[in-house]
């Protein structure tokens, strides 16, 4: 003898089962609750809800006194709140009150919404689908699924993201065939492969595995089934881990039992209802209750089959879940139809009748063919707007681009015709110091020439100067010279000696430029030295009507060690100048000083010793030429050593 259920019925209870084994391994929900509030919710709320739930018809009432309660407990604070919600509802998990897990995650879902919580209010959207379908009502569970969809991709969650989509998939195996969605289920995984998203790769296996099954693809699933037990779980288990363990050995045994395997699918079996009573899983042990009373059947052990269909019976019927119950009146309509116990059969096919009308009641009105088709359509008009929208963001695109191409074009036109200017003056400028340059250097040759000229005509000189001033000494050497005569051999011999002075000049200068000027130094009395060089400017100063003094403020035994013929042409140059510019009826003030200084300002071009005065720690000799001349301007002061400098002031000489 051998029982059947009914094709669609049957894969429409596995897709529940699908559902609660999703909720178990992947948890009800994505927020862990706080140790305190476990304690809270374990020993204080509890035990009143569960007395509450116990002693009453579950309704919105009784519901709200959770809500109550857990209020008075956190108050406003938010995170106590989502935590004492969620340890309630690991709570009622194991009781499967759906209605009050409901009614719980909704208020979850507000919060998070009311927070602006994207994570959480999507989550609580996701477990709504599950729990919605779990129960029937396949509308309210495409809609939570779409805001869930929609929250997560805000958010950017890729795992929620990719078990949303698989739902969406599964729920629309009701009007599409398995051939046709499961490639879409494949490339998911593909993806999540590829993107090594390991959460994501283990749940679509698990949801692939029971796809392939149905499907009849035995060879897929056991690949699926493989991966799923590849998956790592503590020795012993945790919590976490059972609904991993649970999924592998349920898929075992029904790929065994599709592949009529009884021996092996019982094993499976045996071990799926253990691990669901040792974590439990009321709904799932409910499914493998009525899997073993059909297996039992099969073989032909009827008193098994009815023991396992009893039981089944019993802890669906304290869930109140329509669809188990439904399915396990099937089997035992089956049954008492086999032993010709009709009117049995017919009462029991009533209340599976009654039960999957009541199922299907809680979706009425509701198709999810169309709701996706006019999604669809929703889609394609929301298409369409982009696509003019699009069409005119292009345009405005091509127009702006225009304007800047032209904007472009201008400014680049401009940045070469500047590039262009710049590199002709860059060139002129070059061409102008290159010019410059040559000059300059065409300058340094005609000075040097000069100066090499005039120090050859100066050693060309100093011969027949030594010859004229040798006669002049002998002769002023005789007494039997007149006055006139005497005279005017003693202007020749100054103006001969003056001209040598002139010379020796010439040739210092030369050595100047050289660098090899040199200082002799000879042990001198100040005073006396420059009074006398001095003095010699009085008749100058009388013709020029000029008050012509000197400060003398060195001590007449003092003598130093100086360069007499540089200290003569120190002195002459100023004194020249003072007079050339001193106006008549001026003032010319000499000044002569000795004066302690820490660091000596003795030109660095001059290769001999800085000259000491005897003692002093740190003297310098100070020759101050003052006059009531026009001066110097300001503007010219950095410029006084420079050769061959003449002042650019106006009205000046």
């Amino acid at each position: 003898m051998v029982l059947y259920c009914h094709p669609s019925f049957r894969l429409k209870t596995r897709s529940l089962v699908l559902t609660i084994l999703l909720l178990i391994f992947f948890g009800l929900n994505n927020l862990p609750a706080q140790s305190n509030d476990t304690f809270f919710v374990s020993k204080v709320l509890w035990p009143t809800i569960a007395r509450q739930l116990d002693s009453q018809v579950a309704s919105d009432t009784s519901h709200f006194f959770i809500i109550q309660q857990v209020r008075s407990h956190c108050g406003d604070d938010y995170n106590c709140l989502l935590s004492t919600y969620q340890a309630v509802i690991i709570k009622l998990g194991p009781r499967f009150n759906l209605p009050v897990t409901i009614y719980v995650t909704n208020e979850i879902a507000k919060l998070a919404h009311q927070q602006e919580d994207l994570e959480t209010e999507a989550a609580a959207h996701t477990s709504l689908g599950n729990y919605y379908r779990a129960t029937g009502n396949e509308r309210q569970a495409v809609l939570s699924n779409d805001r869930a969809l929609a929250l997560f991709e805000k958010a950017g969650n890729k795992f929620a993201i990719t078990k949303i989509r698989m739902a969406k998939l599964e729920q629309s195996l009701s009007y599409r065939g398995i051939s046709e969605v499961l490639p879409e289920m494949k490339a998911l995984l593909a993806d999540a492969i590829i993107n090594n998203d390991t959460f994501s790769t283990q749940f679509l296996h698990i949801r692939l595995m029971w796809q392939t099954i149905d499907a009849k693809r035995y060879d897929e699933a056991a690949k699926h089934i493989e991966a799923v037990e590849k998956i790592p779980v503590s020795d012993p288990l945790k919590p976490d881990d059972y609904g991993i363990v649970i999924n592998a050995t349920l898929g075992r045994a029904d790929l065994a039992m599709a592949q009529n395997d009884l021996p092996k699918a019982e094993g499976f079996y045996l071990k799926t209802l253990r691990l669901s009573q040792q974590e439990p899983s009321r709904w799932i042990e409910v499914q493998v209750l009525n899997s073993l009373a059909e297996l039992e059947w099969l073989r032909g052990n009827a008193k098994q089959a009815k023991t396992y269909v009893k039981l089944a019976h019993d802890k669906a019927e304290d869930l109140e879940v329509l669809d188990l119950l439904a399915e396990n009146y099937e089997i035992q309509a089956k049954i008492a139809e086999a032993e010709g116990r009709f009117a049995d059969a017919l009462t029991f096919f009533k209340k599976q009748l009654s039960h999957k009308e009541k199922f299907k009641a809680s979706s009425a009105g509701f198709n999810v063919q169309s709701h996706y088709l006019q999604q669809e359509k929703e889609q394609l008009t929301l298409e369409k707007k982009n696509s003019v929208l699009d069409l005119q963001l292009k345009k405005a695109q091509l127009r702006y681009s225009i304007i800047i191409i032209f904007l472009f074009v201008l400014l680049a036109s401009g940045l070469t015709l500047g590039l262009y200017k710049y590199r002709r003056s860059k060139l002129k400028l070059v061409s102008q110091n290159l010019l410059i340059q040559q000059q300059s250097q065409q300058l340094k040759n005609l000075d040097f020439a000069k100066s090499r000229f005039f120090a050859n005509i100066s050693h060309e000189l100093r011969t027949p100067l030594s010859l004229m001033l040798g006669p002049v000494k002998t002769l002023l050497k005789e007494n039997q010279l007149t006055e006139k005569q005497a005279r005017l051999l003693k202007v020749a011999n100054r103006n001969g000696k003056q001209l040598n002075h002139l010379v020796n000049e010439i040739l210092d200068l030369r050595k100047l430029e050289m660098g090899k000027m040199t200082v002799n130094l000879e042990p001198t009395a100040l005073a006396s030295f420059f009074r006398n060089y001095i003095n010699q400017f009085e008749s100058l100063a009388d013709r020029k009507q000029i008050d012509f003094s000197l400060e003398m403020a060195v001590e007449e035994k003092t003598v130093a060690n100086i360069d007499r013929e540089k200290c003569r042409q120190l002195l002459y140059n100023l004194l020249s100048n003072a007079f050339k510019f001193a106006p008549t009826g001026g003032k010319i003030n000499v000044k002569l000083e000795i004066k302690k200084t820490a660091k000596s300002s003795i030109p660095q071009f001059l290769n001999s010793p800085i000259p000491q005065i005897p003692n002093s720690p740190n003297p310098q000799l100070q020759l101050s030429v003052a006059d009531s001349g026009p001066g110097i301007h300001p503007d010219d002061l950095p410029h006084v050593f420079d050769r061959f400098f003449q002042t650019s002031r106006p009205g000046k000489p």
